[in-house]
């Protein structure tokens, strides 16, 4: 459990990283949403923005492995 508590608290950072990094500021999110008002206000503050409130499943799911493994270990 701990390895995958691991995986997933280094992974957290990814997802917002790639969607600022790789759609907001290569201007593919501007592209995307401009045409569409519907799009741009569910993108709202781009891509980063998304990755970053999804990125907390994945800091949930390593607290919920810690978890499982304190209580394997007790």
């Amino acid at each position: 459990h701990l390895a995958a508590s691991l995986k997933n608290f280094l992974l957290s950072p990814v997802v917002p990283l790639i969607g600022y990094f790789g759609l907001d500021n290569t201007g593919i999110t501007e592209l995307i949403s401009k045409d569409s008002p519907m799009l741009q206000s569910i993108l709202g503050e781009g891509f980063g923005h998304i990755g970053a409130c999804y990125s907390l499943h994945y800091v949930i799911k390593s607290l919920s492995h810690i978890g499982k493994a304190l209580k394997g270990s007790s």
